[in-house]
C-alpha cells in the first residue's frame, strides 16, 4: 500500500453529552470518516457502527487490487458496505426504527483526496492559495432524510468528488445541522477562538483535516 504524508485532525464537537452522536474513524493518515447518528434513538450506536464499519471496509477492501487501483470504486464500496451494515441492524428488535447516519468518508493519496458525502453533510476545501470549493448539502437546499446512510438497502444516495490535497491544504468536514451553514460560516471554524467555543447545537460537528 502507498504511504501518505501525515495529516493533522482537529475535532470540533458540541459540548460533551452523556451519549455523544459524533464519531471520527481514521486509519494511518490514509482514511478518515466523520459520522453523525441521525437516528431518532441510539444515535451514538449508529455513528459508532458506521465509523467502525467504514474503517474496517477501507482496511479490508483495499486488499483487492481492482479496488486499490480505482479509489472512486473503493470509496463507493466502503460506503455501500457501511450502508448495508446499518440497514441490516433494523432487523434487530432494539433497532427496529433504524440506525441512520449523516457523514463523510475520505481516502487520502499523496496529492489527492477522494471524498463521499451522505445525508446532512458537507465538505469545504481550503487550498494553500486560498482557492475554495464546497460539496455536499448547502444552505437553502433542503434536507432529505431518505439520503441518510442506512435508510435503504438498494437505493444508496451520496455525492462524491476528487479534490487535490497537498501540503498546506485543509479539508473541513461538517455533519448534522452545521452542514447546511453557508460557506463563510463554516470557514469561521478555522479560527482558533471558534474552535474553543461550545456549539449551541448538539446536532452538528466539524473536523478539520490539514495536510502537513
Amino acid at each position: 500500500m502507498e504511504s501518505t504524508k501525515q495529516i493533522a485532525i482537529t475535532k470540533i464537537f458540541p459540548q460533551a453529552a452523556e451519549h455523544p452522536t459524533h464519531v471520527v474513524g481514521e486509519f494511518q493518515s490514509e482514511f478518515v470518516c466523520l459520522m453523525h447518528g441521525a437516528s431518532p434513538a441510539y444515535g451514538y450506536v449508529a455513528a459508532q457502527t458506521a465509523a467502525d464499519t467504514a474503517v474496517w471496509g477501507y482496511k479490508e477492501i483495499r486488499k483487492r487490487h481492482c479496488y486499490w487501483i480505482d479509489k472512486k470504486l473503493l470509496l463507493t464500496r466502503i460506503i455501500r458496505t457501511t450502508n448495508i451494515t446499518l440497514w441490516q441492524k433494523h432487523k434487530e428488535k432494539l433497532y427496529e426504527k433504524g440506525l441512520l447516519v449523516d457523514g463523510v468518508c475520505c481516502i487520502f493519496g499523496q496529492k489527492t483526496a477522494w471524498i463521499g458525502c451522505f445525508g446532512q453533510a458537507s465538505v469545504v476545501e481550503i487550498r494553500q492559495d486560498d482557492e475554495q470549493r464546497l460539496m455536499g448539502i448547502v444552505a437553502d437546499n433542503g434536507y432529505d432524510a431518505a439520503k441518510n446512510l442506512g435508510s435503504d438497502r438498494y437505493h444508496l444516495s451520496f455525492v462524491s468528488a476528487t479534490f487535490p490535497f497537498t501540503s498546506g491544504d485543509t479539508l473541513l468536514f461538517s455533519v448534522g445541522t452545521l452542514a447546511s451553514l453557508k460557506r463563510e460560516a463554516l470557514l469561521a471554524f478555522q479560527d482558533a477562538t471558534t474552535k474553543e467555543m461550545k456549539l449551541a447545537s448538539t446536532t452538528g460537528s466539524v473536523i478539520l483535516v490539514r495536510h502537513i
